[in-house]
């Protein structure tokens, strides 16, 4: 569950745990309604961005404690906290207590402990948001393998767009407590269902216009003087209002005077390139004043104030009228 905050996404989730009632509705897990039971009789755990641990227990006692609470045989209890550590690659820091471990040691120890009653359901509250950014991405990926080799259903909330795409197979995006769309992370960005989709995911350019070709094939806009075209899965009205999205990298830029390749051509000057390692971001002004960011290759050169022609296929801009 993606979306900026206040989206709804952590009420939605909490209402699927049992935190919080739903006024109207119900929630179903497996087709069956769960909407009356209490927390603990949902066979689903929660995983939260701060890792609630017990810094008085030792790590095997903290991943241990629910099946304690339980009253599951001391043996069968220390079988399955060793199984579980050795899940998340602590095995051998059963004996530290939560202080001693590092931010993403702490995490893995909060899985641990979420995954060891064998739940239905994990639920993952921007489990990694205090984490620093590159451990961020090494925990996100270890999350992925984890929840393929175990074949238990993670709802994942969070508010970064790249987190969303790199862990999910599904995504749904919310805004003000509904939902934009839902689908496959290429869904979402290659087809965004809506400008605040397409807008939201990624990076992207967008324009404005009038459409003077009708889709569902290519739409053609009038963007102030420039003819674009982009591709619409519905039918947009000739003399209708609409939008064109076009992702900085399915922009060509060529010099001005060159040929330029692609549907759609518009002409601009180059007022700023950002440095980003394996690509440059390349800021171009057009002449109705709007800024369009293009990626070109890091080796390359553009110089600021020269003047430049953009161009791309149809089949990489999206457009809509919402």
């Amino acid at each position: 569950m993606l979306g900026a905050s206040g989206s709804g996404k952590t009420t939605t989730l909490r209402m699927i745990a049992g935190f919080e009632q739903p006024t109207t509705g119900e929630v179903l897990m497996v087709g069956s309604p769960i909407t009356g039971l209490p927390p603990f009789k949902r066979d689903i755990n929660t995983v939260f961005q701060h890792y609630a641990l017990f810094p008085h227990m030792s790590v095997r006692e903290n991943v241990g404690y629910g099946l304690r609470m339980k009253g599951v045989p001391r043996g069968e209890r220390e079988e399955r906290v060793s199984q579980a550590l050795a899940m998340v690659k602590l095995d051998q820091l059963g004996a530290r207590s939560p202080r001693q471990l590092s931010g993403g040691q702490q995490q893995r120890v909060a899985l641990a402990r979420a995954l060891i009653n064998r739940p239905r359901l994990l639920l993952l509250d921007e489990p990694l948001g205090a984490l620093d950014l590159k451990l961020r991405k090494e925990m996100q990926l270890e999350l992925k393998h984890l929840q393929t080799r175990l074949g238990i259903t993670f709802v994942y909330v969070t508010h970064d767009q790249e987190e969303a795409l790199t862990m999910s197979d599904r995504i749904v995006l919310m805004r003000q407590g509904r939902i934009e769309q839902v689908g496959t992370p290429r869904d979402l960005y290659d087809r965004p269902a809506s400008r605040y989709v397409a807008d939201f995911i990624g990076e992207t350019n967008i324009l404005a216009g009038t459409v003077v070709q009708e889709g569902p094939r290519p739409v053609a806009l009038k963007a102030g003087e420039d003819l674009v075209r982009g591709w619409s899965d519905a039918a947009l009205p000739v003399a209708s209002t609409a939008w064109l999205s076009v992702r900085p990298e399915a922009i060509q830029i060529s010099a001005e005077g060159h040929p330029a390749t692609g549907d759609s051509v518009l002409t601009g000057k180059i007022v700023d390139a950002v440095y980003s390692g394996s690509l440059l971001r390349v800021h171009i002004r057009l002449a109705g004043g709007q800024l369009i960011v293009a990626h070109a290759p890091a080796g390359t050169a553009p110089g600021i104030g020269d003047r430049v022609r953009l161009s791309w296929d149809a089949e990489r801009g999206r457009c809509g009228n919402d």
